[in-house]
């Protein structure tokens, strides 16, 4: 399966085995699902392109589809922290504890683990000397350093490898990005940060006219403000916040108590000259000694004053930013 000159007949011929040969179905299914996480990258998303398919159109598939999917992206929780690749003597070269490898009990298919040496990120587990990363309690900065990034390198690869299958129902059935949110907590930082990079592709092709997108958004739990704040920037960040969306981002800030940052990504949808003055009040508390605090306020003050260009979306020219408020306005707010 893995050869690509053989790909496409070996994947054709389990596809058929699902759809065709009752017999074999879980057995050639659960194979597929493995490779929905495949370190190789044209393989895993083949096979998911193929696998999403089915999703919501058979009604015998859907369920172990879902829950095949679910668990690999719940198994991000365990999945540990860059750190403690030597900090709690985690052998990366080995599989990671027991995470989707449960039962799905309505068709006897089991997901396992794939090892991880199998990871689309070179497995952190020797270094030059031949020793593991959970050898290296070391003070020598080099190697700890080179240790830090092997094991980050590794654990980039794992959250790629691990949400993409999920992701991909995500964007057919919009309601099951609830999961998401309630994930994300759990995971480690630099997970989380790789995670809100990679999830840009999703979240534009979903979009803010998605209603199931926005109630997440309106409920989501403690521990997911990056998430929030990653995913309302993706969708303002070529088209103007819609009112849905907007009345969200401002009953969020008050209620739960986020960055005045938050408030930003919907200026550009604000039509009264006391709501533009609201957010900047909320903007200028940020103002410290910092560079980059200040060059962040003189930016947004310049996208006020509607002197900064922004990419169009019809594909054409920038197109300037209307004026929020006038300069005198601006001067007596501040």
């Amino acid at each position: 399966y893995s050869d690509p000159k053989r790909q496409k007949l070996c994947l054709a011929i389990l596809k058929e085995l699902v759809e065709l040969r009752p017999p074999v179905r879980w057995t050639s299914l659960e194979i597929l699902f493995k490779f929905c996480h495949a370190a190789d990258k044209t393989v895993r998303q083949s096979t998911i392109t193929v696998v999403r398919k089915w999703y919501r159109e058979s009604t015998l598939l859907t369920d172990g589809i879902l829950t095949a999917a679910l668990q690999l992206f719940q198994s991000l929780a365990k999945l540990p922290a860059p750190e403690a690749m030597w900090d709690q003597n985690l052998d990366p070269s080995q599989p990671d504890q027991p995470t989707h490898a449960s039962t799905i009990p309505e068709n006897g298919i089991n997901v396992r683990e794939e090892p991880r040496g199998t990871t689309s990120a070179t497995a952190p587990d020797v270094d030059t000397n031949g020793q593991g990363v959970s050898d290296l309690g070391t003070d020598e900065p080099d190697q700890r350093e080179r240790a830090l990034i092997n094991a980050r390198l590794y654990v980039e690869g794992q959250v790629i490898q691990r949400s993409e299958f999920f992701m991909a129902l995500c964007s057919k059935h919009h309601s099951l990005i609830q999961h998401v949110f309630d994930q994300y907590p759990q995971w480690s930082p630099y997970a989380q940060q790789v995670f809100r990079e990679h999830i840009a592709g999703l979240i534009r092709s979903i979009g803010m006219g998605s209603t199931d997108l926005l109630d997440s958004l309106d409920r989501f739990p403690p521990g997911a403000e990056g998430l929030v704040e990653r995913i309302v920037e993706l969708l303002t960040g070529k088209e103007i916040a819609s009112p849905g969306l907007s009345q969200i981002v401002r009953r969020l800030y008050e209620e739960r108590q986020l960055s005045p940052r938050f408030l930003a990504f919907i200026l550009p949808s604000l039509e009264s000259k006391a709501d533009v003055v609201y957010v900047l009040t909320e903007i200028l508390k940020l103002l410290d000694h910092t560079a980059g605090t200040r060059e962040y306020v003189t930016n947004i003050l310049m996208q006020i004053l509607g002197r900064k260009d922004t990419e169009s979306t019809t594909g054409g020219p920038p197109e300037p930013i209307r004026a929020l408020l006038s300069p005198s306005d601006l001067m007596l707010t501040i």
